[in-house]
């Protein structure tokens, strides 16, 4: 008489050896794939930002109001290399008109709104911006 128990058993045996050399096979491929991504050289490209190599971020007066004949400094933040400013007022004068900062006043006829414009360029272009400064009599 053949033992049904041991038949079942055999049988048991055998399905586990297959699960077990599958689960074996698939840790090892896991195991090699990770090695492949991990062994990846790395693309260490430096990406520059178009405005860092010229760029107007603003301009700024120690003053916005001010009287006839008194004297503000107004300066220029920019970014980049090389730069060149050139410095223009529809009213008042300047000093200083191709440095970072000007030296602005204005006389009895410059009454009222006045636009102060900086220009920066190099060799990526030319940018500019607008100041309104207010003067009074």
């Amino acid at each position: 008489m053949k033992n049904p128990f041991k038949k079942a058993f055999l049988k048991h045996k055998k399905a586990t050896k297959s699960k077990s050399i599958v689960l074996k096979f698939f840790i090892i491929f896991i195991f090699s794939a990770s090695l492949f991504v991990s062994c990846k050289k790395e693309n260490n490209t430096i990406i520059v930002d178009p405005t860092d190599n010229l760029a107007l971020d603003s301009i700024r007066a120690t003053k916005k109001s001010i009287i006839v004949w008194e004297e503000i400094y107004i300066t220029a933040y920019a970014r980049g290399k090389n730069l060149t400013f050139n410095w223009k007022a529809n009213h008042g004068s300047m000093s200083g008109k191709d440095s970072v900062t000007v030296k602005y006043w204005a006389c009895p006829s410059c009454v009222g709104l006045n636009t102060i414009e900086c220009k920066v360029s190099n060799e990526y272009g030319i940018v500019s911006d607008t100041i309104m400064i207010k003067v009074n009599p």
